[in-house]
């Protein structure tokens, strides 16, 4: 279960992750590490800092430590590759890249010249890094880390960035920690309904601005934040536990199979009954 603060998912010795993932769904979540993501056919939209990214065929999508982001799975019809590294790999380079706010995190290919050599430059950087991830052939963690500082100095040198203000950063931080408090108690009580009055006070805030609150801070309503998760857990329980599916759509939530059967297909693209005799 990917949780909203996503902690403890790379190793301390060598903080540096890689996979490539085909139907890609996480609630809105954060995380200390960058998160670079490459399309490498089809499509995807990715939801960042309350803005939807539509992704084509070798774009590049650029997320920072701290920011709010999530994958809409109905949409994402492709293969993504996606790297997660902390900047702790940069000692004692840190603070050329800390509390700094990336203001192009979209790169693509495009007509304008400038812009789509420097796409080149940071995808012949991402390719390289899979290459060697893959194949990892002695010293795979050097070469690595040398195309990691190969990226970074592009992303300081030709991506336009500034500081956080003092104000920007505080309210990025109360904003992460009300929202993992809304996620912890969804965590706790998505088995049964909860109203939106409910996590308006754990929010801190009244009903009308916590619904505005959440979808600018993660792109989508309370509503759909809360049937995402409870389609996660239920998915965890069709593929590991012999329940039922009816027993599944009550244990997660739902207040009918019809309902369960509905919301499951909008969000996977698939009944709960098909994704279990794919597994088997």
């Amino acid at each position: 279960m990917k949780v909203l603060h996503e902690k403890n998912i790379l190793n301390e010795e060598f903080p540096f992750e890689m996979w490539i993932a085909g139907s890609v769904e996480y609630c809105p979540h954060w995380h200390e590490g960058v998160e670079i993501v490459y399309v490498i056919d089809g499509t995807a939209d990715v939801g960042l800092n309350g803005e939807v990214y539509a992704l084509n065929p070798r774009d590049i999508l650029i997320i920072g430590g701290g920011d709010v982001h999530y994958y809409l799975p109905e949409v994402t019809t492709g293969s993504l590759l996606i790297v997660l590294f902390k900047l702790s790999l940069f000692e004692p380079y840190v603070s050329v890249m800390d509390n700094k706010k990336i203001l192009n995190p979209l790169q693509r290919s495009s007509c304008d010249v400038d812009s789509n050599h420097v796409h080149k430059l940071l995808e012949d950087q991402i390719l390289s890094m899979k290459e060697e991830y893959v194949k990892k052939l002695p010293g795979y963690k050097m070469a690595l880390k040398a195309r990691l500082y190969d990226f970074m100095v592009l992303l300081i040198r030709e991506i336009p960035m500034m500081d956080y203000s003092t104000s920007e950063k505080t309210n990025q931080l109360i904003s992460i920690e009300r929202l993992g408090r809304v996620h912890e108690y969804v965590e706790q009580n998505y088995m049964r309904d909860i109203t939106i009055q409910e996590v308006a006070d754990v929010a801190k805030y009244s009903t009308f601005y916590f619904t505005r609150y959440f979808k600018n801070a993660t792109g989508m309503t309370f509503g759909r934040f809360l049937s995402s998760f409870r389609v996660k857990v239920a998915e965890k329980y069709l593929l590991e536990e012999d329940l039922t599916v009816t027993d599944i759509a009550f244990k997660c939530g739902f207040n009918s199979i019809k309902t369960f059967n509905r919301v499951f297909k909008i969000i996977k693209g698939c009944t709960p009954t098909e994704i279990r005799k794919r597994n088997n």
